[in-house]
Parts: C-alpha cells; structure tokens; sequence
C-alpha cells in the first residue's frame, strides 16, 4: 500500500496530549463554536474522560481539577 503525501494545503491541529488548549477546543466544540481547522487530532473523549470533561463544561469541577 502506497502511502500519500499529506496535502500541505490543509490546516492541522495536533494536540501530542491532554492539556489546557485541547480542553478549550473540545468545549468550544461541544458548545456549538467551529473552528478553521481540517483536521484536529489528539487524545480521544471516551467514556472515562468525557465525564471529566462534561464535569467541567457544567461547571462541577474546575480546570485545575480536570
């Protein structure tokens, strides 16, 4: 299988690990804001962290908690 060469044209966010600016975007996300990227990769929400998270976006714990 031949790989392809990324398309320098595209916006692309990475986020190596969970940090403050992966937890701003998600909750921009799940707020309904868009964002001018292509692609975001990163560390995934799944069940576990979501709950963290929704706790912060609800207000429940704070960023230092999180």
């Amino acid at each position: 299988m031949k790989k392809s060469k990324p398309n320098d044209s595209l916006k692309i966010l990475k986020f190596p690990e969970m940090s403050d600016e992966w937890l701003d975007l998600i909750a921009q996300c799940r707020n309904g804001k868009t964002h001018n990227y292509d692609i975001v990769e990163g560390p995934m929400a799944d069940d576990t962290v979501w709950n963290y998270v929704n706790d912060f976006l609800t207000g429940r714990i704070s960023r230092k908690q999180f």
